[in-house]
């Protein structure tokens, strides 16, 4: 089994920042410097314009999606509750459509399978069988959420994103500045919907202030993640 590959994975399903000695007594490797050499390799493989990242803290290191990728797909599904895990196999979807499951599977684990099943039946990603695997794709729904004519679009905002010097015509810019004033109006509609949902179910009227306040937690706790 390929070293780097164990590396990966493990760092993928344990969603927290690992240190070389952990790694190591996972792997059951002995040699602390064999799993330095597939932290390096993980490293070249996720560049700068990938949208995992691979941070490294005090020598402890974590498989992460780029910021700017998280957002995007925090919007899509707004009426799904989404967790951090299943958000980060969407961006990896979005960047990389069309995909084979299996190319999914290999860098998001085993449990990608129940993110992608459940992006599916809300109707974001189509499915298609492919020989042993699936061939995975965006859907219509998801580029209308987003006022985008094609997927080469999506690939171009992403690079975008990753790029300063990225340039796009003065009609494109609009659009994507369209687009970003539209990821803020549809949180706005979501963090109102969500507490006018509780306030029914509990009966319960919240105060402007404590309102604003969760609010602000919320948004302080998704840009910490």
């Amino acid at each position: 089994m390929n070293l780097t590959n164990q590396v990966e994975a493990v760092l993928f399903a344990s969603g927290r920042r690992m240190s070389i000695e952990e790694i190591a007594k996972i792997c059951r490797i002995n040699d602390l410097q064999r799993i330095k050499q597939s932290i390096e390799e993980l490293r070249k493989k996720y560049n700068e314009e990938n949208p995992i990242m691979l941070t490294e803290d005090n020598e402890h290191y974590k498989l992460n999606v780029r910021e700017q990728y998280l957002r995007t797909v925090r919007k899509v599904a707004p009426q799904t509750e989404l967790s951090k895990t299943m958000m980060e196999t969407l961006a990896v979807v979005a960047w990389k459509s069309p995909i084979l499951q299996c190319d999914v599977i290999k860098i998001r684990t085993n449990k990608a399978y129940d993110h992608l099943a459940e992006l599916e039946k809300s109707g974001f990603i189509t499915r298609e069988k492919n020989g042993r695997t699936k061939l995975i794709k965006l859907t219509q729904k998801f580029l209308d959420y987003f006022d985008i004519d094609n997927e080469e679009d999506i690939k171009k905002i992403f690079k975008r994103a990753e790029k300063k010097d990225y340039t796009l015509s003065k009609e494109k810019e609009a659009k994507l500045e369209k687009l970003k004033k539209s990821f803020i109006k549809e949180q706005e509609k979501i963090e109102k919907t969500t507490v006018d949902k509780l306030n029914e179910e509990s009966n319960i009227s919240f105060e402007p202030e404590i309102e604003s306040e969760g609010i602000k937690q919320e948004e302080e706790n998704d840009t910490s993640s």
